[in-house]
């Protein structure tokens, strides 16, 4: 899924990779699926470590300093330069 534009917190600057909010639900959902039939069959010891549950809050808040996705806006070319690294966030108007 490409964006036709990148999300930029509105406080903070840090560009995001904008997805729908179905889009991180089915990812948290898939993602805990796989985390509970892998945690069956692992160690006990390990678990709280590698298993943790996937959340949507972590969807729904800037990366960088927590702002929350609707303080995102459209991204300048300038906000981003090639190379960095982009995490998603909700930003319904993808």
């Amino acid at each position: 899924m490409k964006p036709k534009h990148l999300a930029t917190c509105g406080l903070c600057g840090w560009v995001h990779w904008p997805i729908s909010r179905a889009y991180a639900e089915q990812s948290v959902a898939l993602a805990n699926q796989r985390n509970d039939a892998i945690s069956r069959c692992g160690d006990d010891e390990f678990r709280p470590i590698y298993f943790q549950s996937e959340d949507i809050g972590r969807y729904e808040r800037c990366f960088n300093c927590g702002a929350p996705h609707t303080e995102m806006v459209k991204s300048k070319p300038e906000d981003c330069p090639p190379g960095c690294t982009l995490q998603p966030i909700i930003w319904e108007s993808v």
